[in-house]
């Protein structure tokens, strides 16, 4: 199938790389063993977590699973892009500027980011 479908070619190559397995099928097993509800409650810092309302990697739910399992982090802000400010994919690709902007001004708020 991703011979003929480029999307699918390129999400199973860049699943393949990001994972560090060979074949599609490691892919798939992988990304059913990947979770982080184990160790989510033991970060201690601030969160920021951003999504595309229109991501082809993170589903919007998956947002607030998060969240819920960050119990131990001191602030933890949320950030929805939407189609109207052209952030609606997977890392923001459309908005760069806003991405990195909202970002910027993050660290500056949580004191993270020294001048």
């Amino acid at each position: 199938m991703s011979k003929s479908d480029l999307f699918i070619e390129w999400t199973f190559n860049q699943g393949k790389r990001v994972m560090g397995v060979d074949t599609p099928s490691d892919v798939f097993k992988a990304w059913d063993e990947y979770h982080t509800d184990d160790v989510s409650s033991l970060v201690k810092q601030d969160i920021l977590l951003m999504v595309g309302t229109k991501d082809h990697y993170e589903p919007l739910h998956q947002l607030g699973d998060q969240v819920m399992t960050l119990t131990a982090a001191p602030s933890v802000t949320c950030r929805v892009f939407t189609e109207e400010e052209q952030a609606q994919n997977h890392c923001q690709v459309g908005n760069t500027g806003l991405a990195i902007s909202v970002i910027l001004n993050w660290l500056d708020q949580v004191g993270g980011r020294k001048a």
